[in-house]
Parts: C-alpha cells; sequence; structure tokens
C-alpha cells in the first residue's frame, strides 16, 4: 500500500492528475484497480525475475511476458 501511495503521489506530481487509487471500493474493471493489479504483478514478477537466475535475457519466459503485459496494462491507465 505505501508503493501505491508513493506511485499516486509521483504521478499527481509529474502528470498534475488524480489517479484515484486510494478510493474505497473501487470497481473491479475500474482503471484504478487495473493499475493496483499491474503494480502487484510487476513486483512479483520482478522479484522472480531480478533474484533468480536471469534466463528472460535470453529467453522469453512467462515471467518474464506476465511483467511485460502487467507494465503494458499500467502504461495503458497512466
Amino acid at each position: 500500500m505505501i508503493a501505491l501511495g508513493i506511485s499516486t503521489a509521483i504521478v499527481y506530481i509529474a502528470l498534475d492528475t488524480r489517479l484515484g487509487c486510494l478510493e474505497a471500493n473501487l470497481a473491479p474493471d475500474s482503471e484504478p484497480q487495473k493499475m493496483i493489479e499491474s503494480v502487484e504483478v510487476q513486483f512479483d514478477a520482478l522479484n522472480k525475475l531480478e533474484f533468480g537466475i536471469p534466463i528472460w535475457k535470453y529467453v522469453s519466459t512467462p515471467t518474464w511476458r506476465k511483467f511485460v503485459k502487467a507494465s503494458d496494462v499500467f502504461a495503458e491507465c497512466v
């Protein structure tokens, strides 16, 4: 939750807009909820990619593809 608050603050400062990620009871298909889920997937995948054997640098692994897909979802929302 701290990372989410930090990313919300950074986007607010950089883009001069509120993301709405800290609102209560977000709809499952809302953009803020998609952003939250994509950040969770990115953190999980990045942990596996960085602390595992770096095969993803040479071969597209499922974890790498999951990270890229989550990054794309986040970029679409911002």
